[in-house]
């Protein structure tokens, strides 16, 4: 498994093995926001709905993988727009190294 971090969020990802990419296409994703670091549920609820819209918009590109974004470090504030230019920065470092290797 590799993993790609930012500055709130580690992205775990592992690319699924050829004989299963014909029986389910398409990356899957998994998301850990933990009540340590973000104590409302209407604020660890917005976290992942940003995560999943980001992955809805680039999951065309992200072919065949198992993906994980996990919360890392306390936000100091929800700001949507870091939030999702750090999550879309962090599916284009995965991309960018599954194309390479």
């Amino acid at each position: 498994r590799k993993a790609v971090k930012g500055r709130h969020f580690i992205l775990h990802f592992r690319v699924r093995p050829k004989e299963l990419e014909e029986q389910k296409n398409g990356a899957r994703l998994g998301m850990v926001v933990p009540k340590r670091l973000v104590r409302r549920a209407v604020q660890r609820n917005l976290i992942r709905r940003i995560v999943r819209e980001n992955f809805r918009i680039m999951r065309d590109g992200l072919n065949s993988v198992d993906m994980v974004v996990r919360l890392c470090s306390k936000p100091s504030g929800l700001d949507r727009k870091t939030f999702s230019l750090e999550i879309k920065s962090l599916f284009e470092k995965m991309s960018s190294l599954r194309q390479g290797a």
